[in-house]
C-alpha cells in the first residue's frame, strides 16, 4: 500500500513538475516576445541603418536566421521564438493530431502553444522592411464554430515597409493610401503600412497584445492580439463595405500612390492600331489596340528601347480618342508581360489612372510615389 501511495505522489509530482515547466515556458515566451516587439518598434523604416540591423541580428542570432548572403547591401533577417507542446503531451505545433482530449486537458491547465515572428530587410545600407507576427492557440471548444472556419489558432501580422503591393491589387486600394487591414485567405488578420502613414498609427497598429501567450484563460477573438487593426476591420465588415475600393480621381494622392505601388510607371505616346477581330473574321470587323512607345520610364526594370512601339491589352471596337494625336504624353501604370517572346510582350496596364495626361501638377505627383518606393525588390 506504501509503495503504491508513493508512486501515486511520485506520478503527481512529474505531472505537477511538467506543469510548472509548460507554464514557465509560457511566461519566458512573453518575455523574449516583448522584447523582441521592442526592438522591432524601435527601428525606424527608413531611417535605420545597417548598424542598427547589426546589433538587432546580434541580439536575436540565437532565434534567427538571415537568407543567402547577408550584407549591408541586401540582407534579410528572421527570427521565430515559439512555444509547442511536446508530442508527447499529444499535441504537435497547431497540427493537433493527437486526440483532443489533451489539447482540452491542457486548456483547463492553462497551457497553449504559440510563437511569434519578427524579421528585417536592409538594403543599400537602410532599413527598409520590419514585421512582427504572432500566432497563438484557440480554446478546442471554438476551433469549429457552426457554419464557420476550422481554425486553431490566432494569427496577426503586421508589416511596414516601402509600398503595399504584396498586399493588394495597385489598381485598388483598402483602408487609406498609406496602410491596409484585411485578412489573408489562411485566416491571418494581415496589416501593413507605409513610412508615410502618421507615426503614432504605425505603432498602434503595431500594438500587439502579447498576455494572450501566457495568461491563464485562452484569448478567443483577434481583438484581444491585435485591438486596433481588428477594430478597423470589423467596423469595415459591419459596413458592409468591400475591402477593395477603386481609385477614382486621376491626381494627387492616387497618382503618388500608383507611381509608389506599380512596379514599371512610365511617360509614353499612344496609338490606336485597327486589327482583324479574331473572333469576327467573317463579317470584316476590326478591333483597335492600343500601343504604348515609352518616352521616360520612370521606374521599372524591363530593358526597354524608347520610343519602340509595346502593345498592351485594351482594345476597343471603336478607335480611342486617345490614339489620335500621337505627340500627346500620358503615364501608364503596370507591369510588362514577360511571358512571351518580342516583339509580342504585352504591357498590363493598371485601369485606373493608366493614360492620364502628363501635366507638372500630375508629373510632381508621380515623381513623390516613385521616390516613395525606395526599395523595389522588397519582399
Amino acid at each position: 500500500m506504501k509503495v503504491v501511495l508513493k508512486c501515486c505522489a511520485a506520478f503527481l509530482l512529474l505531472l505537477v513538475a511538467m506543469w510548472v515547466f509548460g507554464i514557465g515556458r509560457q511566461q519566458l515566451l512573453r518575455w523574449r516576445a516583448g522584447r523582441l516587439l521592442a526592438d522591432i518598434q524601435s527601428l525606424r523604416v527608413s531611417q535605420s541603418t545597417w548598424a542598427d540591423a547589426q546589433r538587432f541580428m546580434t541580439r536575436w542570432k540565437t532565434w534567427g536566421v538571415s537568407y543567402e548572403s547577408c550584407t549591408a547591401e541586401q540582407c534579410d533577417f528572421r527570427v521565430q521564438i515559439s512555444d509547442f507542446i511536446p508530442r508527447e503531451y499529444g499535441l504537435d505545433q497547431f497540427d493537433y493530431d493527437g486526440p483532443k482530449h489533451f489539447a482540452r486537458a491542457l486548456d483547463r491547465l492553462g497551457l497553449r502553444q504559440a510563437y511569434v515572428v519578427a524579421s528585417i530587410r536592409v538594403f543599400h545600407g537602410i532599413v527598409t522592411r520590419k514585421d512582427f507576427a504572432m500566432a497563438v492557440a484557440r480554446p478546442v471548444r471554438l476551433w469549429q464554430t457552426p457554419g464557420g472556419p476550422f481554425a486553431m489558432e490566432i494569427q496577426a501580422d503586421v508589416s511596414e515597409g516601402p509600398h503595399l503591393r504584396n498586399n493588394m491589387n495597385p489598381d485598388f486600394y483598402s483602408g487609406d493610401f498609406n496602410s491596409s487591414v484585411r485578412r489573408m485567405p489562411h485566416g491571418t488578420l494581415r496589416v501593413v503600412s507605409t513610412p508615410q502613414e502618421p507615426l503614432q498609427r504605425r505603432r498602434a497598429l503595431m500594438a500587439f497584445r502579447l498576455d494572450c501567450i501566457s495568461q491563464w484563460f485562452q484569448c478567443t477573438k483577434e481583438s484581444q492580439v491585435l485591438p486596433l487593426a481588428a477594430a478597423e476591420f470589423a467596423a469595415m465588415e459591419r459596413a458592409g463595405q468591400d475591402s477593395e475600393s477603386m481609385v477614382r480621381e486621376c491626381s494627387g494622392h492616387n497618382l503618388e500612390f500608383l507611381a509608389r505601388e506599380n512596379d514599371d510607371v512610365w511617360i509614353v505616346t499612344a496609338e490606336a492600331r485597327a486589327e482583324p477581330d479574331l473572333e469576327s473574321k467573317a463579317n470584316g470587323e476590326l478591333e483597335y489596340r492600343l500601343f504604348v512607345r515609352p518616352v521616360e520610364v520612370l521606374k521599372g526594370k524591363y530593358p526597354l528601347v524608347l520610343s519602340a512601339a509595346l502593345k498592351t491589352v485594351r482594345t476597343s471596337k471603336e478607335q480611342p480618342v486617345i490614339g489620335k494625336d500621337r505627340s500627346a504624353r500620358f503615364f501608364v501604370f503596370g507591369e510588362v508581360g514577360n511571358f512571351l517572346p518580342p516583339p509580342d510582350r504585352y504591357f498590363f496596364q493598371e485601369r485606373a489612372c493608366s493614360l492620364t495626361p502628363v501635366t507638372p501638377e500630375n508629373l510632381d505627383a508621380v515623381r513623390r510615389g516613385v521616390a516613395e518606393d525606395y526599395d523595389p525588390g522588397a519582399f
